[in-house]
């Protein structure tokens, strides 16, 4: 699978999330099960870089651990 770019926001870390080392770089401030909570931004399914993060405006049910699941990107994460 390949990996699939998305932009994350949180308050130790935000920004585009390009490859699988930015990744790596996400889960030093970040534990996994955490990431995986983050929500996505409000009224943002549509766009092709989705959006998630820990702010008020991540409001969305649909999560990152969601979205990590529906792409087969688990091995990005672990």
């Amino acid at each position: 699978m390949k990996f699939k770019r998305f932009f994350f926001e949180g308050n130790l870390r935000w920004g585009y999330m390009n490859t699988p080392e930015d990744v790596v770089v996400l889960l030093e401030d970040y534990p996994y099960e955490q990431l995986r909570q983050a929500q996505r931004l409000r009224d943002s399914e549509n766009i092709e870089t989705p959006s998630f993060g820990f702010y008020a405006e991540y409001s969305d049910k649909y999560t990152l651990g969601d979205w990590i699941d529906e792409n087969g990107l688990e091995k990005f994460f672990t």
